[in-house]
C-alpha cells in the first residue's frame, strides 16, 4: 500500500485509484490473510474475484460507487 500511495498521485495528492487498491486488498486479506503466495492459485482468484463482485465491486462503475456499494468507508468494511 505504502507503494500505492507513492505511485498513484497527481498535483501531490494520491488519487483515488489508492482507495480502491486498499479496499480490495482488505476483501484480499480477509478471504486469504494466511494463505501462501505459492498455494493462492487460479481457483483462488476466481474465488476472490465472484466475491468482489458479490459486493458490488466492479470495474465498470466509478470508484467511490464501487467502494460505497461494497459497504466501504475509508478502507473500511462497514458494519449493521
Amino acid at each position: 500500500m505504502k507503494w500505492a500511495t507513492t505511485y498513484y498521485v497527481k498535483n501531490g495528492h494520491p488519487t483515488g485509484t489508492t482507495e480502491g487498491i486498499k479496499v480490495a486488498l482488505r476483501v484480499l486479506c480477509n478471504s486469504y490473510g494466511r494463505t501462501q503466495a505459492a498455494d493462492f492459485g487460479p481457483l483462488s482468484l476466481a474465488a476472490l474475484q465472484s466475491k468482489m463482485i458479490q459486493l458490488g465491486m466492479s470495474r465498470d462503475t466509478s470508484t467511490t460507487t464501487s467502494i460505497e456499494s461494497a459497504g466501504f468507508s475509508n478502507g473500511r468494511l462497514l458494519t449493521s
